[in-house]
């Protein structure tokens, strides 16, 4: 079963992933574990989240909640006995424990360049457009240095592993290739009120409405099947939600019953309604 994130703990997350300049947005629209799961690009807009990179470093991170079944303790805040480490270990390291494995890899000066980076342990193995010059690009390594760009790129290509390398690879050699870059910004869509926090059921047509689709590919390394297997079972209990709402989003029904309030209150109420979604999917006659 998923694990309660309230908002304060996905205030932390925000904290954990390298994007604490977003927790005010976050808390205003009292963002917990289920609106995590349900996101889409346009919730995230309407939180003023308009980087790219931004938009993955999320999308990676939820991706880690859901084959760590939104346990919010699972990612790696601090350095313990990591030999033999795996990817999916890696997965789990948040913004700070990245910085750590800089400076423990002789590249400490450049450490600090990556708080409200939102790089995290999550987008360095899983995102395939996240590669060893965009990493460069964001400590401020200059590309004369070339010695110290191979000097980075031998230990990140170690860290990550041999997977993640290969879908780097493939990505760098498609023909529509572009250098992730903390520049790049998403192309603004039309949004509705009623849009936010939709707990609609994907259709086939709908898979890039979700910041992190649910049907996103997973990694195929075998640390990661554990983490897969309890998603998978998880998935269909949560998405029991549409019982209650159908097509409608939980949003939308209060705002036609709470008109009169302001959108702060509304969302408070959008979280009582979630948490009793919770109730729903948990009881034994959905199991």
């Amino acid at each position: 079963m998923f694990s309660p994130m309230l908002p304060t703990v996905v205030s932390r997350w925000l904290d954990d992933i390298g994007l604490p300049q977003y927790k005010t947005q976050f808390d205003e629209g009292r963002v917990d574990g289920r609106m995590l799961h349900y996101m889409t690009v346009d919730d995230l807009l309407s939180l003023k989240v308009g980087s790219v990179l931004h938009h993955l470093s999320i999308k990676r991170a939820i991706q880690v909640l859901r084959l760590n079944n939104y346990e919010p303790n699972c990612l790696r805040r601090r350095p313990s006995d990591e030999n033999n480490i795996t990817p999916a270990e890696i997965s789990q390291w948040t913004n700070h424990r990245v910085m750590e494995w800089l400076r423990s890899v002789d590249l400490a000066e450049y450490a600090p360049n990556l708080r409200g980076s939102g790089v995290h342990g999550g987008l360095m193995v899983l995102e395939p457009r996240f590669n060893v010059e965009t990493m460069a690009l964001l400590l401020n390594i200059p590309p004369n240095k070339t010695l110290l760009r191979r000097h980075l790129a031998t230990h990140f290509n170690l860290l990550v592993g041999s997977e993640a390398q290969g879908l780097k690879q493939d990505y760098l050699e498609n023909p529509d290739y572009t250098l992730l870059t903390a520049t790049a910004k998403v192309k603004l869509r039309k949004m509705t009120f009623g849009s936010f926090g939709s707990l609609r059921k994907k259709r086939q047509d709908e898979s890039e409405e979700y910041v992190c689709p649910m049907d996103v590919e997973m990694p195929k390394g075998r640390s990661f099947q554990k983490g897969y297997e309890l998603y998978e079972d998880d998935l269909d209990r949560l998405e029991q939600v549409n019982f209650w709402f159908g097509p409608r989003s939980v949003f939308a029904v209060l705002h036609n019953s709470y008109a009169d309030c302001s959108p702060r209150i509304l969302a408070r109420h959008f979280s009582v309604v979630v948490a009793l979604c919770s109730v729903h999917i948990s009881s034994p006659n959905n199991k």
